[in-house]
């Protein structure tokens, strides 16, 4: 059997390259001649511009330039493309390095360190001759946790790095992050590399030698995540051909899958996911075995004559399946402990509370919210033909039949006036297309 020879990909012109606005020497020299001087031989007009402003906020020597543009813009008051350049020059006079390494110059913060200590090493890459790419999928997801302990930019470098690394250039310039850090992450990585040979072979001599993070992470996507025709292909095959979910408790993770897989398919700008017919009948096919989400479709089709829409379907699987997530085989698991035989109560029985309700029913002014607005009765009715109206609502007043599912907007009002329960701790997420009222600020 021949030897496969494994593809080294040289990715030297991913690093990003700065220009600091002048050679080393002559910045030196105009630094030694005043900040003024050093100002004008970074950009012509930059000293009669911000040298006052500089000074007054503190920035009285070119070492003390040396610091994030940030600073510059936000004390200086600098514009943005000046800050970057009169900061890089700083640090190439400071330094005697472009601009761009700033190692020993933006070192890492004391809180950075305590949380790289904290974040601990690198998580192992999968120790498998060829891992498969749901193995190398879940490893990076880790790595990305662990950087986001210490690195919010680098963090989300590497999830864009993932979708598109072909951009690899453009989202550095979108989440910059120091040399140093890139540096300490290449170690760190190094390391986690050691027990797997299949990895360690896709890299050259000199990245080993010298690891960054921009160059194994950018290696591994290209190695792992390619997005060549075959691979579209098979995306789009998969799309067409979702299995259908058979047990209900596992409907949330497969329902995931499937916005996973079409987020992805969008992002390539597939065909496929612009043709509504066909992500609807992707979607039905995932949801074909589950009997209550099929009869909501036909009560929807035969009561309202409409067919549900993909958001309207989604967001009733959605709800759903997390509800089934949390029984097992989409039943309700068993007490395996029976509760003790409760003693015999021998006072007078007091009227129970569902009497109560009763009593109080066919006596609330107004339409029933649960009667006019669509949503509301389809997903919880309130009872009336049934047994009365469960929340107090007048019988015929109550619930008029030509005003059933129409929306009126009496009961818009009538649901503003009850505050939100979610709001009133924080935790609603609706925002303005929630029903109920957010009159008070949590």
């Amino acid at each position: 059997m021949a030897a496969t020879r494994v593809k080294i990909f040289d990715i030297s012109d991913v690093e990003p390259v700065s220009d600091t606005g002048g050679d080393v020497t002559n910045l030196q020299a105009a630094a030694e001649a005043g900040l003024a001087t050093f100002l004008e031989a970074v950009g012509a007009g930059l000293s009669s511009r911000y040298l006052t402003k500089l000074v007054d906020a503190g920035f009285d020597a070119v070492r003390t330039l040396a610091v994030d543009e940030d600073k510059l813009i936000k004390y200086g008051e600098l514009l943005p493309g000046h800050a970057i350049r009169v900061s890089e020059a700083a640090i190439t006079v400071v330094s005697g390095k472009p601009g761009s390494i700033r190692e020993g110059i933006d070192g890492p913060t004391p809180g950075e360190v305590d949380s790289r200590r904290l974040a601990g090493s690198a998580p192992l890459f999968p120790n498998d001759p060829i891992p498969s790419r749901s193995k190398v999928e879940a490893w990076w997801a880790q790595v990305t946790a662990w950087t986001r302990e210490w690195s919010e930019n680098i963090a989300n470098y590497l999830v864009e790095l993932k979708v598109d690394v072909d951009k690899s250039k453009q989202i550095y310039s979108k989440y910059r992050f120091t040399q140093e850090q890139n540096n300490y992450a290449g170690n760190k990585l190094i390391q986690a590399f050691d027990k797997s040979d299949h990895i360690m072979h896709l890299y050259k001599r000199s990245q080993k030698d010298k690891p960054t993070l921009i160059t194994l992470m950018t290696v591994i996507a290209m190695t792992h995540f390619p997005k060549d025709a075959e691979h579209k292909t098979k995306l789009r095959n998969k799309f067409n051909e979702f299995p259908s979910c058979k047990d209900k408790s596992k409907l949330l993770g497969q329902y995931n899958s499937w916005c996973d897989l079409f987020d992805e398919l969008e992002h390539m700008n597939q065909m496929i996911v612009k043709d509504d017919e066909a992500v609807l009948a992707s979607f039905k096919r995932l949801i074909a075995p589950i009997d209550e989400i099929q009869q909501v479709m036909t009560m929807s089709k035969n009561l309202l004559h409409k067919e549900l829409t993909l958001n309207e379907l989604q967001e009733i699987t959605k709800v759903e399946a997390t509800k089934w997530s949390r029984v097992q085989g989409g039943h309700k698991k068993t007490n395996p402990t029976p509760h003790p035989t409760p003693k015999p109560n021998n006072k007078t029985p007091s009227t129970p509370k569902e009497h109560v309700v009763l009593e109080a029913r066919g006596k609330r002014e107004g339409i029933c919210p649960h009667w006019g607005i669509a949503t509301l009765r389809r997903a919880s009715p309130c009872g009336h033909g049934v047994g009365g109206c469960r929340l107090g609502y007048k019988d015929i007043e109550g619930h008029p039949p030509h005003l059933e599912n129409t929306n009126p907007q009496e009961c818009y009002d009538q649901l503003k006036t009850i505050p939100c329960r979610e709001w009133k701790v924080g935790k609603c997420e609706r925002g303005d297309t929630c029903l109920f009222g957010h009159a008070n600020k949590p």
